[in-house]
């Protein structure tokens, strides 16, 4: 497979994608500055996107030029409709281990993990909250206190919070 760049301009997108994708645009344009463009849209050979959308938002946004592309050519259109809506609801089946998470986020110090959409507890400001969990019944953890309307998701067992 080799992978090639494409103007923004010769990239279609897929007319039906069925996926609103707007919410993540800014999580990925913060992903592009910081990590760089690592992940390449998949397009047919007449430059139709069949994964990548959100992307494509993202270095639009950006002002990129062009973008790497991996062109699908062994598929079938009906596979490739499939694999449109595969691809994408394979990401939505899969599940956080959150007690793995934390220790991953707490372990990447340098950069600030808001940018995302994970915002980390300050350690200083916890109250103490009773948790049944692998913690053991009538253990306590602390917790921050935080606002629900601020935060989409807290992890029950280390209290991280992030916004999905």
């Amino acid at each position: 497979m080799d992978i090639v760049e494409r103007k923004l301009t010769e990239l279609e997108p897929y007319e039906n994608n069925p996926r609103k994708n707007e919410g993540a645009v800014d999580v990925l344009v913060a992903s592009i500055r910081t990590f760089g463009f690592r992940v390449p849209l998949l397009i047919t050979k007449d430059n139709v996107i069949i994964s990548g959308h959100t992307r494509l938002k993202a270095a639009e946004k950006l002002g990129m030029e062009s973008v790497p592309c991996l062109i699908v050519d062994s598929l079938s259109e009906n596979d490739i409709r499939q694999f449109r809506i595969v691809d994408n609801k394979s990401a939505e089946l899969a599940k956080w281990d959150f007690a793995a998470l934390a220790d991953e986020l707490e372990d990447i110090p340098e950069i600030n993990m808001d940018a995302f959409g994970f915002a980390a507890f300050d350690v200083d400001e916890q109250e103490p909250v009773e948790v049944t969990s692998s913690l053991g019944e009538g253990e306590e953890v602390d917790l921050e206190d935080f606002d629900d309307a601020k935060f989409d998701h807290k992890c029950p067992e280390c209290g991280y919070v992030w916004n999905e």
